[in-house]
């Protein structure tokens, strides 16, 4: 859409000087708030990518390579309601529709000659759909390999996605038949108009047919969240620190064997590994256990008689918004900020945090990044100036009425 916005308002204004500034300031200044208001979303996921391990949304199940869509997908009657799975037997439907096809080339076709103006739309609509048709076909593959184009399409992230586009564009151009420069101006029901409707319906059947899907195992559980995530290659959290991606853990063995003994199954109370390999811990001159915990931090109680710190590690992978403090006592406040607080040298990248010798809490939890605290600035400065804007217009308005 904002391609034929930028067509149709170029095609309009680009002879008339800086009448076309005028014209386009104020969907400029609406483009502009738009992306204040969401720049609490945009500007930690452009600048807080580097922390986050990219391969993991496109290797394996998610490579682009395998999910290309065959030609005759485009126009098979067949409409699947599945996960899509490499290969010409893809459960999932990529069907543009042999009739909306069919009708937008006739519309394009009958209405040309009468399209005058609107045949820079008109193009516009039809290159949209023909090149992001094109990108999900296997004939693409080579732009998908190019590093800056292949980035931008990779956005998509399967290749498929993109005929979603496609759709759009199809459907617009297939009501050309109707226009009413070739049918007149008519408020009733009229053979022709039963006729396409009729065409649209049937060529649409497959879609109307209710899918009846036998019931997945047993009742939602943490457990059957785990099989879910390892059976459909779900596990996609890793950050940048994370050396080998994990398809497994004690977490979910500790799910799972709780599962099986047909008790209740009872979420995990502490992030601490006990009995962490990179960093041995000395039960003999060192204690500690969890008094805190929750998904955005946990509270640790310690006691080390050794004369040097020792280090505890969390199953968490290290993240850059994570802080440590040390306590002034149990659910107090912080006073000494843990400035070592580092991923562990291994495959997982896991969060570490120092313990100094003697008795104390120390606090794990989750902040703000710069670009979060940023983002959300902006968004708020976003939303007062409309805010200020609105209720000026308002107060306005009613001083006028006075």
């Amino acid at each position: 859409m904002g391609i034929y916005a930028a067509a149709s308002f170029w095609r309009r204004s680009w002879r008339r000087g800086w009448a076309w500034f005028r014209r386009g300031l104020p969907a400029g200044i609406g483009l502009a708030f738009g992306v204040g208001l969401s720049a609490v979303f945009w500007l930690p996921m452009l600048l807080e990518r580097q922390y986050v391990r990219q391969d993991q949304w496109f290797d394996g199940r998610y490579d682009f390579r395998g999910n290309f869509v065959y030609f005759f997908q485009l126009f098979s009657p067949r409409w699947g309601f599945g996960v899509s799975q490499p290969g010409p037997d893809d459960p999932l439907g990529f069907q543009l529709g042999a009739a909306p096809v069919a009708l937008a080339v006739l519309g394009v076709l009958f209405f040309w000659r009468r399209a005058g103006r609107l045949r820079g739309e008109i193009v516009v609509f039809g290159a949209v759909a023909l090149i992001t048709t094109a990108l999900g076909l296997q004939i693409a593959a080579p732009l998908w390999e190019w590093p800056v184009v292949g980035t931008i399409l990779g956005f998509a992230q399967f290749p498929w996605r993109w005929m979603s586009v496609a759709i759009v564009c199809i459907s617009v151009l297939a009501g050309l038949v109707m226009h009413r420069d070739l049918v007149g101006e008519r408020t009733k029901l009229t053979m022709p108009l039963l006729a396409v409707i009729a065409v649209v319906l049937i060529s649409s059947y497959p879609l109307l047919v209710v899918e009846i899907s036998e019931p997945v195992e047993g009742p939602v559980s943490l457990a059957g969240l785990m099989r879910f995530q390892q059976s459909s290659d779900e596990m996609t959290g890793s950050t940048a620190w994370v050396k080998e991606i994990p398809t497994w853990s004690p977490m979910a063995d500790y799910y799972i064997s709780q599962d099986k003994a047909g008790g209740p199954v009872k979420p995990v109370e502490t992030l601490i590994d006990y009995d962490n390999q990179s960093y041995p811990l000395d039960y003999k001159s060192f204690a500690l256990g969890s008094v805190a915990h929750n998904s955005v931090m946990e509270e640790v109680y310690f006691f080390n008689q050794r004369e040097d710190e020792q280090r505890i590690v969390f199953n968490h992978f290290y993240y850059p918004g994570w802080k440590a403090y040390l306590l002034d006592g149990q659910h107090g406040q912080p006073v000494q900020d843990v400035a070592d607080h580092v991923p562990e040298d291994g495959d997982l990248g896991r969060m570490t945090t120092p313990l100094p010798q003697g008795e104390g809490f120390v606090l794990l939890r989750f902040e703000d990044t710069p670009p979060r605290t940023i983002g959300r600035a902006i968004s708020l400065g976003t939303l007062a100036i409309l805010l200020i804007i609105g209720l000026w217009q308002f107060t306005r308005g009613r001083l006028r009425r006075v």
